[in-house]
């Protein structure tokens, strides 16, 4: 019992505090301390360590239709295979976790370039979106629990289909 305690201290010791945002009418909380930055459909957060970083883009769905047949048809562009379901909001959402590295071919594969990004979609027929959080795969615990935390916390906010 002890030894569970100590573990979820630990875990919650690195745990990023979260504020409550709205991005382009979807409604989720993000890392309060992280460095901010306007993008064309969203919001890029880094972390002030610089270890993760996080890209939320969301745009209407026009024409609005059923959940369902959204997230049908995000998935069929983006392709199907990798994808889990998942939800959002009780709304129909999938995730990816993709292990890749990064530098240049003579960098090689190892420990130190290898990067993990999870990303998950959503859409609830009015709005649809994407967020993806990257950093180094050595990081990914703290990185998975956050946005874990941050999707969770997604709302499409009230009369929304």
């Amino acid at each position: 019992m002890i030894a569970l305690a100590l573990a979820a201290a630990v875990t919650l010791a690195g745990a990023d505090d979260l504020t409550r945002v709205t991005v382009n009418g979807l409604t989720l909380k993000v890392p309060k301390n992280w460095i901010v930055d306007d993008t064309e459909a969203g919001k890029n957060y880094e972390s002030p360590d610089g270890e993760g970083q996080m890209e939320l883009s969301v745009f209407p769905v026009e024409p609005k239709r059923a959940a369902r047949e959204c997230m049908d048809q995000i998935l069929e562009k983006l392709g199907r295979d990798g994808w889990d379901t998942a939800r959002a909001d009780g709304r129909p959402a999938a995730r990816k976790v993709v292990i890749d590295y990064v530098g240049g071919a003579d960098a090689g594969r190892s420990a130190a370039n290898r990067i993990s990004s999870v990303t998950h979609v959503g859409c609830n027929g009015e709005l649809k979106w994407v967020l993806t959080v990257s950093s180094k795969a050595n990081r990914a615990a703290r990185f998975g629990v956050l946005v874990r935390r941050v999707v969770e916390s997604v709302s499409y906010g009230k009369g929304a289909p």
